[in-house]
């Protein structure tokens, strides 16, 4: 029982298997025609190619930039951390930078050439260049302008403003408005050895579309990919796709350049505006200086004193220390009051520099923050509206920083007012006991005093200058190339080896596919063995042979033909069932059919024929009916 399962289910599988291995032919010639259309796509798909750039993002209080925290307060109190490496990928990616590059490259104009099949863009080889005129800039409209142009000679060209329009010939150099827009031409060498065809004037002709500004960054933007080669590392790895490879090299190259320029004017607003505030402060000190220089003369001269001795040394020793006490505590309460006279004159710009010489840590951590925070406020408003949730921000953090350093500025200042009371008051009590010190040696005092205060600030400033100087000098830049942009010549899209891949197993899977679903939907006996597979309990008597056309379908006397033959095994087998029956009754056949035409008048005639001619047993006396169901 078993090993008749086993055959059973055997034959079975090989049946289902039958049709898939008859389909073989087709098969091959399905493998064949998806290799063939593949290689026709790969033959004239649009290849893309990728380009890539490696940089190190070096910490923003190296490189030479003059820093907040290193030009004013020298405290070190931040470190690189505010401008993390997230920060620097996000500016790398944004439109400000990428608008930047295509303004250089004028890439919102594309040159096309027409081939048998698709057009080919045209990045170098062209013999013309077309520039938007500044005053007309195409940013304004939304729709993009396309028109063609062909060579003429070396001082003419000819252009068209449709593919059905006549040709126009036009100078270089004239300035052409089309839909709004001012465009000036200008000649280019252009290298045609490279024709396969030899219809060089066909070759010169070029499809030119100038698109709007923001619809060409949000292209590249969305090709553009930064990202880090590790989470603990500052190499930032920079890639873009684009048809023509060697643009993709020249974007990712400009890109960095245009990165490291606005990180340099980033560091060099502060030295700038330090280097202001430090001129205009000179000018003051020095004229401060003079003055105290000339009345100095001027009090040795009415006075007649050449040198003023050391006639109470010991009574002045202790003098001279609160002096010097005084002395610090006047710079700082000078630069103190003169940085607040700064910050209330000169409320209007950019950048706050920081306190100058200050003793006072809390007061220059609060200036260098305000610096930072400023900094970011200014290079975010280039991108930015004054509406913006990160403006709005900003400006509320600005207002707060600036009433804090004020509010510590006057604590600070009042602190020093203090300190300098008392110093003077102890001063005053021991100038009192030197009652033998004559008056001209109190006035010397003071007015060497203020020339001391003054002359160290002036020197205070003359420091700074040249240091503010040489770090505008030897800015360096905050991105050092690892790979300058590289596209190689292998096209990332399409894969060839994928698509032929794709193409054999599609070409494998279509034919077994159509014959899968022909098996499923196709309901239809056509042999015995459907009869059997279907119905196993239906017992067969016979198969009769499908007639010709012009073939007779009656019996006839004597006939052998292979239709006869067949009635007569049903006849015999039938004659067998019925008499398994074991009733004496009439028998009735039915024979029938679910339409018209598929021989059931036939059959039951031949039936009768048979059984009237050749029926010898009594019992086997029966009725043939023929009906549709």
């Amino acid at each position: 029982m078993n090993n008749q399962d086993n055959k059973t289910s055997e034959q079975s599988l090989r049946d289902q298997l039958k049709p898939f291995i008859k389909a073989w032919p087709w098969i091959i010639l399905s493998v064949l025609f998806c290799i063939v259309a593949s290689q026709l796509y790969l033959r004239y798909a649009t290849k893309k190619y990728q380009a890539t750039a490696s940089i190190i993002i070096k910490d923003t209080q190296m490189g030479g930039g003059l820093s907040e925290t290193g030009v004013l307060g020298d405290m070190g109190l931040f470190g690189s951390n505010f401008n993390s490496i997230e920060n620097e990928i996000e500016i790398l990616k944004s439109k400000r930078l990428l608008s930047n590059v295509i303004d250089h490259y004028n890439l919102t104009t594309t040159y096309s050439r027409k081939g048998n099949v698709k057009e080919s863009d045209v990045y170098t080889n062209r013999f013309l260049n077309v520039n938007v005129l500044k005053n007309d800039s195409i940013a304004e409209f939304n729709n993009s302008i396309t028109f063609y142009v062909k060579e003429v000679s070396d001082s003419l060209f000819g252009l068209r403003l449709q593919t059905d329009s006549k040709w126009l010939t036009k100078e270089y150099g004239e300035i052409i408005k089309i839909e709004d827009q001012s465009l000036i031409f200008s000649p280019l060498p252009y290298n045609t050895a490279d024709s396969n065809n030899g219809d060089d004037q066909e070759l010169s002709d070029l499809k030119i579309s100038i698109r709007p500004n923001e619809l060409v960054v949000q292209d590249y933007h969305s090709r553009l990919n930064v990202n880090t080669s590790g989470k603990r590392g500052s190499v930032v790895n920079l890639s873009i796709t684009d048809v023509v490879g060697e643009r993709a090299e020249d974007v990712l190259n400009q890109l960095i350049e245009e990165y490291n320029k606005d990180a340099i004017n980033d560091k060099n607003i502060v030295a700038l505006n330090t280097a202001e505030f430090i001129e205009e402060r000179l000018n003051d000190i020095t004229k401060d200086l003079d003055s105290v220089e000339t009345g100095i003369e001027s009090f040795k001269t009415n006075k007649g004193l050449t040198d003023i001795g050391v006639e109470t040394s010991l009574d002045l020793q202790k003098v001279n220390e609160i002096e010097s006490e005084l002395l610090k505590v006047e710079t700082q309460l000078s630069i103190g009051r003169s940085l607040k006279e700064f910050m209330i004159t000169d409320i209007e710009k950019s950048v706050t520099t920081s306190g100058l010489g200050l003793n006072e840590p809390q007061l220059i951590a609060l200036i260098n923050n305000y610096n930072e925070v400023l900094t970011t406020y200014q290079r975010i408003g280039q991108t930015s509206t004054q509406e913006s949730p990160v403006m709005v921000r900003l400006s509320n953090e600005l207002s707060s920083l600036k009433r804090g350093i004020f509010s510590s500025l006057d604590s600070y200042i009042n602190g020093l007012k203090v300190e300098q009371n008392n110093l003077l008051r102890k001063s005053n009590q021991i100038n009192a006991n030197i009652s033998q010190v004559p008056n001209n040696e109190k006035t010397s005092r003071s007015v060497e005093r203020n020339r001391e205060v003054v002359e160290a600030i002036y020197l205070l400033l003359r420091e700074k200058q040249e240091t503010t100087a040489i770090s505008l000098a030897v800015t360096a830049p905050k991105a050092k190339i690892v790979d300058s942009g590289y596209a190689p010549d292998i096209p990332v899209s399409p894969k060839p080896k994928i698509i032929l891949l794709a193409a054999l197993v599609l070409g494998v899977l279509i034919p077994l596919g159509l014959v899968y679903l022909k098996q499923i939907f196709y309901n239809k006996i056509e042999s015995r063995k459907d009869l059997e597979r279907n119905l196993p309990q239906v017992s067969i008597l016979g198969e009769v042979p499908k007639l010709e056309s012009d073939a007779k379908d009656r019996i006839i006397p004597n006939d052998r033909s292979v239709l006869a033959e067949s009635f007569r095994i049903i006849r015999t087998n039938l004659q067998y069932k019925l008499g398994a029956l074991n009733h004496d009754d009439t028998k009735v056949v039915l024979v029938t059919s679910t339409v018209k035409g598929e021989g059931k008048t036939t059959r039951s005639s031949n039936f009768k024929s048979e059984f009237t001619k050749y029926s010898v047993t009594p019992f086997l006396r029966f009725k043939l009916a023929s009906k549709n169901l």
